[in-house]
């Protein structure tokens, strides 16, 4: 069978994928890794990188570990 064509889905694309994905991540760190943190805060954390690119991302995510485990 020949095919007449292939849909590839970038994130975003065709389905918005990514708060699905970032709510799982969250459930993740609360139920299974235990993490103390507050389900907003970390909603909130996560949706700055909601559409973000890799650098801005990582920026992000630094910021928020730094703050949360600083060593002061």
């Amino acid at each position: 069978m020949r095919y007449k064509g292939i849909i590839f889905d970038m994130d975003g694309v065709l389905v918005d994928s990514e708060p699905i994905y970032l709510q799982e991540v969250i459930d993740y760190i609360l139920d299974d890794l235990k993490e103390e943190v507050v389900y907003l805060e970390q909603k909130r954390e996560m949706n700055k990188i909601v559409g973000a690119s890799d650098d801005k991302m990582f920026e992000a995510m630094s910021e928020y570990l730094n703050s949360k485990y600083s060593t002061e």
